[in-house]
């Protein structure tokens, strides 16, 4: 399986760098394929997850690479 982590956390609510690792939280990308994405909570009391933003959109559970392959098939 595999652990994605930030290797720079910063905290969204107070902006400060996050050193504590919380929790690994579970996803799965692509309706099949099972990740772990590291939780870290900061001094403030925020949570803060490893984005996933890189590889797919916020909520989604698709890769880009999945989401154009999509529209390339119904172009065809």
């Amino acid at each position: 399986m595999v652990i994605y982590t930030d290797p720079d956390p910063v905290c969204p609510k107070c902006g400060l760098h996050i050193t504590a690792k919380y929790d690994k939280g579970n996803r799965i990308i692509n309706k099949n394929y099972p990740v772990k994405v590291t939780i870290y909570r900061c001094k403030c009391g925020g949570l803060y997850r490893t984005p996933l933003t890189k590889f797919m959109d916020k909520h989604c559970n698709y890769t880009h690479d999945i989401k154009k392959m999509g529209i390339t098939v119904t172009i065809l």
